[in-house]
């Protein structure tokens, strides 16, 4: 109950409202800079999803620096990366969250030598294709945009993009 968990319930209402002209159902969630609080939101969107009853997908996509893994106490083995590369299939690699059984997070996985590269892949597509329809919706945490393209090249993936500016300001 506290202002700040008010806030990400407040920013998932308008996510929600959002879907009342167009579908949405993989959110990016990306800032400027590093260190603006892209994966606090993230998480926190995913959970007060899941948390109002919707099926909800954290996927970790910022494979230089990520940060979901350790938000959630979570190895970084066996992730993104690694169903990416067919060495675990994806329902293998899910965790499901023990206090929100609706929430299920996708750790980001062995970083790879050519993000932007993987990110654009063919088989990103499809895989962000197969968890939109396996869940509500998919919450896909990106690396900034200044520093690198990964962030433009997942944008093309989702249908919508919050661009988090400074979270604790």
């Amino acid at each position: 109950h506290s202002p700040t968990a008010e806030a990400y319930r407040s920013l998932r209402t308008a996510v929600q409202f959002l879907t009342i002209d167009r579908t949405i159902k993989i959110i990016q969630v990306t800032s400027p800079h590093p260190g603006e609080g892209k994966s606090t939101t993230a998480a926190n969107l995913a959970y007060v999803a899941a948390n109002a009853g919707r099926r909800v997908v954290l996927v970790d996509c910022d494979l230089r620096k990520p940060q979901i893994h350790t938000m959630f106490g979570l190895t970084n083995e066996g992730g993104f990366t690694s169903v990416m590369l067919k060495r675990i299939s994806l329902q293998g690699a899910l965790w499901r969250s023990p206090d929100e059984p609706k929430l299920s997070v996708l750790v980001a996985g062995p970083a790879p030598p050519n993000p932007s590269e993987l990110l654009s892949a063919n088989r990103a597509v499809k895989l962000f294709e197969s968890l939109a329809g396996a869940f509500d919706l998919v919450v896909i945490d990106s690396p900034p945009v200044l520093p690198v393209a990964d962030a433009s090249v997942l944008s093309g993936l989702a249908d919508g993009v919050i661009v988090v500016v400074g979270a604790d300001r």
